[in-house]
């Protein structure tokens, strides 16, 4: 059907070119050819050539307008069947989540997953990882003497990065077999340098969980950014242009961590997100990493001031 289309399209698009391109031809030589038998001057073939360039002009733009017409139902065809599970899943979704049960036939309701972290055989750019066990509430603090292996697992467990080799199960559920939204319901992640998208500070906050419908005043509060965006005229519906702006540095932080923390995921991956906050970002800091009740996994140059009571995962251990 999508061949077709294009067929289609392809065919409708010459044939309305070539007559815009013959009706202007064979205009011009019928206003050529009656001008001298009617005594036109110059002038009058001057106006007689204008009228006829502003006539075909309009048969010229029906050709585009087919091109997207067809454009619009060849790509209709290809995502409509793509899209449609997955809307039909978010439906059912938001049925069970509001009514305790979902209309129609579904899959079976999944067991509730055994919480916490397992990262076991671990291998990224050649080098193996040490394992990792931790139970909900342990707040594990990433060490080691090359920052680039550091950053490579924490992205791991992001999950923005695919390991060479191993597993990283978060939840009862591995990463590696999980959907993206399901990852960002399981994972939050704030790591320095990450860009803000465009859009709305609640969107950007709520990022993970777009179809929840949890307010995101809750993880605003506790970053301390719902005080920021009281000095604002928009507040939380405040627009953020490439890279963040109006917000300065601190506060783009802020908007990460709040991200990171929002609806209370599994697992929580900071990179050394203090770096980039003042004074006062530090404590909120500090107070988000205490009050989650998954794990959190850091690095950080000062973790003990961020967590005094930590277990520390040396990558170094071999």
């Amino acid at each position: 059907r999508v061949r077709d289309a294009a067929i289609a399209r392809a065919e409708a698009s010459g044939v309305l070119r070539g007559s815009a391109a013959a009706t202007g031809a064979l205009a011009t030589v019928a206003v050529l050819a009656v001008a001298g038998p009617a005594g036109l001057g110059a002038s009058g073939v001057a106006t007689a050539l204008t009228v006829v360039g502003i006539l075909v002009a309009p048969v010229a733009d029906l050709g585009r307008v087919v091109e997207y017409r067809q454009s619009f139902l060849a790509a209709r065809r290809i995502l409509g069947p793509a899209l449609a599970p997955g809307r039909a899943a978010r439906a059912a979704e938001l049925a069970r989540r509001t009514t305790g049960r979902a209309d129609g036939p579904t899959a079976p309701e999944p067991t509730e997953a055994p919480a916490g972290l397992a990262v076991r055989g671990l291998v990224l750019d050649g080098r193996a990882v040490p394992d990792l066990v931790a139970t909900p509430g342990e707040r594990v603090v990433l060490s080691g003497s090359d920052p680039a292996l550091r950053r490579a697992v924490l992205e791991v467990l992001a999950g923005v990065r695919a390991p060479e080799q191993g597993t990283v199960v978060v939840g009862g559920e591995d990463l590696a077999g999980l959907d993206a939204r399901r990852r960002r319901e399981r994972v939050g992640a704030a790591l320095a340098g990450w860009s803000l998208e465009r859009g709305t500070v609640a969107r950007a906050v709520g990022y993970r969980l777009p179809d929840s419908g949890a307010p995101v005043a809750d993880a605003l509060a506790a970053t301390g950014l719902d005080r920021t965006l009281a000095t604002l005229p928009d507040g939380d519906r405040t627009r953020l242009r490439r890279g963040g702006a109006p917000l300065d540095r601190a506060d783009r932080a802020r908007v990460l961590l709040a991200r990171a923390v929002h609806g209370r995921p599994a697992l929580v991956v900071l990179d050394h997100l203090d770096d980039e906050l003042d004074g006062a970002g530090r404590a909120s800091l500090a107070g988000c990493v205490r009050e989650q009740p998954g794990v959190v996994v850091l690095a950080s140059e000062a973790a003990w001031t961020l967590v005094p009571r930590h277990r520390v995962w040396d990558l170094d251990a071999g």
